[in-house]
């Protein structure tokens, strides 16, 4: 079930040879649903800054870009990018957009949830790549059993807050305005990896569900 996996590197070579040695099908009547089984750490690369991901028990989420935000019910976070381990399995939640903050891609859990529809997804080997029109690169990214890589993509609210990741590094942006570019950020075994927090949001650390375990954060002051 897993054979193209394998041949296309969405699985790692130290995975192959662990469930080679324990076949699920040994222990089971039937076989599972389709998903991606992690390795023991899982390496986040977002515009070259590097975090890793161990789920314990094979449960929990990790938010690798994400900022806060508000409605009438409070203050909460705001995921463009989750990695979902759920009973071993690992999955990718995911909302891309354009520089005005239209959703180009969304998916839940793996499952492409809405599209735009005016764009050229390709997926070879464990590559993933959405093109807008010639040379025109919306997305580029790799996802495996043992890494989360993204390269290329934008990820902005409706308030045009959130990053922009590139070849140079990744960027946050706060009301349509990029900062200064972060590169080789390095954090293990958090609750993300970067989050725009703004202090309108969550007041101080000992606000209710402030977003802390994070590897790094871009605090926005209130005006």
């Amino acid at each position: 079930m897993h054979h193209p996996d394998k041949t296309h590197s969405r699985m790692s070579d130290e995975l192959v040879r662990y469930y080679n040695s324990n076949p699920h099908n040994a222990k089971s009547d039937y076989t599972s649903p389709y998903k991606i089984m992690p390795d023991r750490n899982i390496d986040i690369i977002l515009g070259g800054n590097r975090f890793v991901k161990s789920f314990t028990n094979g449960v929990g989420e990790y938010y690798c870009l994400a900022t806060t935000a508000a409605d009438e019910s409070g203050s909460y976070l705001n995921s463009f990018a989750t990695l979902h381990a759920e009973d071993g399995w690992v999955s990718l939640s995911m909302v891309l957009t354009d520089r005005q903050g239209k959703i180009i891609l969304s998916v839940d859990h793996g499952e492409i949830i809405s599209s735009s529809g005016v764009w050229d997804f390709h997926y070879e080997g464990s590559t993933i790549t959405i093109r807008q029109g010639l040379g025109s690169i919306l997305l580029d990214m790799d996802f495996s059993s043992d890494r989360c890589v993204i390269r290329k993509g934008l990820f902005l609210d409706s308030f045009l807050n959130g990053y922009i990741v590139n070849s140079k590094g990744l960027f946050p942006v706060v009301d349509d305005e990029s900062s200064n570019c972060i590169q080789n950020s390095y954090a293990a075994n958090g609750r993300g990896g970067f989050i725009i927090c703004h202090e309108a949001h969550y007041p101080s650390p000992r606000t209710v569900n402030y977003p802390s375990g994070f590897g790094f954060m871009y605090w926005v002051p209130k005006v």
